[in-house]
């Protein structure tokens, strides 16, 4: 705002048209489409004062380009970070299409999101130059369940050799132990990460048969079952 006594004056380059320089409410029109930068200077007796506005006239012709990102495939996890990318200058909004999310900030490309649900979810990325041109793009973001297996096949032939239990890389520092059908512990790991393959703690081929394990998640939830081995 321009106070009593004071005299304003927008400097323009080449390439723009202010209906009135000395308006700083003025109306510009551009003769091509690029980014400018606009001095507006304010005087009042022997002091002076400026300030720039850069202005980007953009063409409603032009393509947008935007893309959402990779898809993701967590284990457990329920929030992550979105790479997302848009044409420089364009305005971005996320929305969620199925599944749940809150993104922090909802108007950035690259942004975090929260409160994933179980399942598959799916967000959109609007890019938006202006009110006549966007383009969208979606993303998925899939969150598996904690699994753990009734059995397994540690045959060596490099298909399910391996008790693997998703959603592992959650919960770091469980203990993982293994009891035989009478109650003799065969195995045991305090930092599991899904190693094991059948073998005894002193490395001896267990037989095909029942067991039981106890599975502590970080020392948050414990989980007793059984597990088949069947080569």
């Amino acid at each position: 705002m321009q106070a009593s006594g004071e005299n304003g004056q927008w400097t323009v380059p080449n390439g723009i048209n202010a209906i009135s320089v000395n308006d700083p409410h003025a109306d510009i029109t551009a003769s091509e489409f690029a980014t400018f930068d606009l001095l507006w200077t304010v005087v009042q007796g022997t002091c002076s004062s400026t300030d720039t506005v850069s202005i980007t006239f953009h063409d409603p012709g032009a393509n947008i380009s935007v893309d959402a990102g990779p898809d993701q495939h967590l284990e457990v996890e329920l929030a992550t970070e979105l790479y997302g990318s848009v044409t420089n200058g364009a305005t971005v909004e996320w929305t969620v299409l199925s599944g749940t999310g809150a993104f922090s900030p909802s108007d950035a490309a690259v942004t975090h999101v929260s409160g994933l649900s179980l399942g598959m979810n799916t967000f959109l990325i609007t890019a938006s130059l202006g009110p006549c041109v966007a383009a969208s793009d979606t993303v998925l973001i899939e969150t598996k369940e904690l699994f753990i297996p009734e059995g397994f096949s540690p045959n060596g032939d490099g298909d399910n050799d391996r008790f693997v239990v998703t959603g592992m890389d959650a919960y770091p520092n469980s203990d993982f132990t293994v009891f035989n059908r009478w109650g003799q512990k065969v195995y045991e790991n305090n930092d599991y990460s899904n190693e094991w393959d059948g073998h005894s703690r002193n490395g001896q081929e267990l037989p095909n048969d029942t067991y039981f394990y106890v599975l502590n998640l970080s020392g948050e939830t414990a989980y007793n079952g059984f597990v088949v081995i069947k080569r």
